[in-house]
């Protein structure tokens, strides 16, 4: 009996160490909920003609060491207009995402209230693309301003991240979000560039209710806390808390196949896959396989939805929106799953440093497909490689000179040359550090990268420094030369 009790002591203390673990692994959340910006969504969507009419309330704090006159908000719905000047897709996607015809989308204000006074507030940027809205009184640090926004988005008729489609309704990037600040306290006013994720966020609590026809299912960041339909029309009330973005994908043609792993309900949303398990299965492990080595995934709740989307997949929190016409599911649901850590709970800019996330990413995509017996993470290194090699030097043969530095997305004059020098090249540039440093040490790297700077936009040299601090010399030679465009590629190892 008495080996019983102890035996039973024993389970127990192990149970509550591992629970006391998971708590202290992920109470970073809960500590940080209180000191964000908190928005409030009022959304309707009308699917006959295409339009969401909002109710947005913004509760802003000035964390910040400086002063604000006036608050700025990205407005990304405008980039959709006819009379935009930077276009949405390249020529390389032009086909593919106006599948439908010529459409156009925008974003109209009907209002909006500083602490409940109406305001005359701006439209600029350098493409019509930023709200600003003055405030009546200087907002100092650590006080508080509350913004209220009525507005209509209109939705085109396109296969992007915010639009509609034959299947489904893409709600990316549809609402005001705050402008981050750069390191000198000034607003990231960017546009919405034509390459790569043209997005800089801040993380923020988000409390939303939604509704829509009740045939339609709803793929959304954050919980569902209740759902109740009436005449017809179902409201869902979401949260999500200390996320860097909030996105829905809707649909009346969904089926959803969903999975439990260590308390996270995964869920794959989908219309047209013949094998939904596989890619619910890939979504499920690569989601534990990265929770186990490098942070526990903090949420209760993780999707990936097929969508009718232009591009192969693109990453929210706590949603992956995958194209139903990519060449390559399994590899992009991974990707994006991926993009949880990389983008989300540690962001970077990914307008200035798209290899940052991206390069990072890619590499860390293959290595899980190799771990899982998928493809050998040297034979896709060598693909990458050969691939990278071929386009510099014919590139090279043809210009006579080719700027292989890993640069900001709008410096690219091509999609070709963003792709190659951010994902292929940044991948590369990993898997150089991965032989240096070997597997446990890499993810003892990625942990304390993780660590450092979780839930803040890192900067590169917070990255170099994260890996040099654990891998305990300065390596940021292997980052330089890649980024700076000076490294040799050679043959890689056996």
């Amino acid at each position: 009996m008495n080996k019983l009790r102890k035996t039973i002591a024993f389970v127990l203390l192990c149970i509550i160490l591992t629970l006391s673990t998971c708590a202290c692994n992920t109470n970073y959340i809960q500590q940080e909920k209180d000191k964000l910006a908190n928005y409030s969504l009022g959304l309707s969507y009308d699917h006959v003609n295409h339009v969401v009419s909002a109710v947005q309330t913004v509760e802003f704090r000035n964390d910040t060491t400086n002063t604000l006159d006036s608050l700025h908000f990205h407005i990304y719905a405008n980039a959709y207009r006819q009379d935009a000047s930077h276009l949405i897709v390249s020529q390389n996607y032009v086909q593919s995402c106006y599948a439908y015809g010529q459409s156009y989308g925008e974003i109209a204000f009907d209002s909006v209230k500083v602490n409940d006074v109406a305001i005359a507030y701006q439209i600029g940027g350098t493409d019509c693309d930023i709200l600003i809205v003055p405030l009546s009184s200087t907002l100092y640090p650590d006080e508080s301003v509350t913004v209220e926004m009525v507005y209509q988005v209109s939705l085109a008729n396109v296969k992007h991240r915010l639009g509609w489609g034959e299947n489904t309704v893409n709600l990316g990037n549809f609402f005001p979000i705050l402008c981050a600040m750069d390191q000198t306290g000034a607003w990231i006013d960017t546009p919405y560039y034509i390459y790569g994720d043209p997005f800089v966020s801040e993380m923020a609590n988000f409390d939303v209710t939604l509704a829509v026809p009740s045939n339609f299912v709803v793929a959304s960041t954050g919980t569902v806390l209740s759902a109740s339909t009436t005449d017809e029309i179902t409201t869902y009330t979401i949260e999500a808390d200390v996320v860097r973005d909030f996105a829905i994908v809707t649909s009346p043609d969904f089926k959803v196949l969903s999975q439990t792993e260590n308390g996270i309900a995964v869920k794959y949303y989908y219309f047209d896959d013949a094998e939904p398990s596989k890619a619910l299965a890939f979504a499920t492990t690569s989601l534990k396989y990265f929770s186990d080595n490098i942070a526990p995934y903090p949420y209760d709740t993780y999707s990936v939805v097929q969508a009718d989307f232009c591009f192969g997949g693109m990453e929210y929190p706590m949603l992956s929106v995958i194209s139903s016409e990519t060449s390559a599911p399994v590899e992009t649901v991974v990707h994006e799953t991926i993009h949880q850590w990389f983008y989300n709970l540690v962001g970077s800019d990914q307008i200035e440093n798209p290899w940052q996330d991206e390069g990072l990413v890619e590499f860390l995509t293959q290595l899980y497909l190799d771990q899982c017996g998928e493809t050998p993470l040297k034979e896709s290194m060598r693909k990458y490689l050969k691939n990278y090699t071929t386009y510099v030097n014919v590139l090279t043969d043809y210009l006579g000179k080719l700027d292989t530095t890993m640069r900001a997305s709008y410096k690219f004059d091509t999609e070709q040359g963003y792709v190659y020098m951010t994902y292929v090249k940044g991948a590369l540039m990993f898997n150089s550090i991965y032989d240096a440093c070997g597997k446990e040490k890499f993810f003892a790297c990625l942990k304390r990268y993780f660590d450092d700077c979780k839930l803040s936009i890192a900067t590169p040299d917070e990255m170099r420094a994260s890996f040099s601090s654990s891998y305990g010399a300065d390596i940021a030679g292997f980052f330089d030369s890649y980024i700076n465009g000076q490294n040799q590629l050679v043959p890689l190892k056996d």
